[in-house]
């Protein structure tokens, strides 16, 4: 793959943690749009660089440059998205400084320290971070597209080689196996994804079930039994007590602690299935 416009290469294993990256960042994204209720307007945000409550405080007359630089940038995309209003304000109470615009809709939507300090926006600004230097579209992808005249298969077997090699002998320009490159163009990271996403799909078929209980013999064999394909992992509980207080807390009917508890950890929770 190739990204900006000087088309820098990423490949290989850098190129697959950045697509992993790329898909946290993603889903933490989309978490925050909800909020905002306007992707094109959630996109200014990452690159705005708001990420410390240092980065709304001010006196009433002298707002911080990162604050002037993201009610600059919504300006600027006012008429494209057809924004009522776009202004900052000072919040007096806190003594912070805010940049507040009316959708459309007339709906009024503010970007300050309280969106900032979000679990799901710390988190999309962390994965952010990571991926930075690639943030740059447009994007290239180069894939190997067989010519006109292979028999469209990745293994050949003996027979169908040696027909190839007899074939190649007589017409060698009609039958030689070749690939040539295809260059793909994606506007943006997100394009990029759902598009790798989609050709990382092709030829597969995913199931989920709910136990073991669903799957046939075959898919048993095939996803859990075959000692030549299955993983095991070793499960301990080194502490009893502790597992039982998370697990009362979590399962419990405690309300207030179940909460306080969810609102401490959330930023730790790694591949929830929910």
């Amino acid at each position: 793959m190739r990204y900006g416009e000087g088309a820098a290469a990423l490949e290989g294993a850098p190129l697959t943690r950045f697509m992993t990256t790329l898909n946290d960042y993603i889903g933490f994204f989309d978490k925050v749009d909800k909020r905002i209720r306007d992707e094109k307007i959630t996109e200014v945000l990452p690159p705005a660089d708001l990420v410390k409550r240092v980065d709304f405080e001010g006196d009433s007359k002298n707002p911080p440059k990162k604050i002037v630089a993201l009610e600059k940038s919504l300006k600027a995309i006012q008429k494209e998205r057809g924004l009522k209003e776009v202004e900052r304000r000072f919040e007096e109470e806190h003594s912070l400084w805010e940049v507040r615009f009316i959708n459309s809709r007339g709906a009024e939507h503010v970007i300050n320290w309280e969106l900032v300090s979000t679990p799901e926006y710390r988190q999309m600004m962390s994965k952010y971070k990571q991926i930075e230097q690639y943030m740059q579209p447009p994007y290239y992808i180069e894939a190997a597209v067989k010519e006109a005249g292979s028999n469209g298969k990745e293994e050949l077997s003996d027979a169908e080689r040696a027909d190839l090699e007899k074939a190649a002998q007589k017409s060698p320009k009609a039958s030689k196996r070749k690939t040539e490159a295809e260059t793909v163009e994606k506007a943006s990271a997100r394009e990029l994804f759902d598009y790798v996403l989609n050709e990382g799909r092709k030829d597969y078929t995913v199931q989920r079930y709910k136990g073991l209980g669903e799957m046939s013999s075959q898919q048993l064999w095939e996803t859990t039994m075959d000692p030549e394909r299955r993983t095991l992992l070793s499960v301990k509980l080194e502490d009893m007590a502790e597992t039982e207080s998370i697990f009362s807390t979590l399962m419990g009917e405690d309300v207030e602690s179940r909460r306080k508890f969810i609102e401490e950890n959330a930023l730790d929770v790694k591949n929830l299935d929910i």
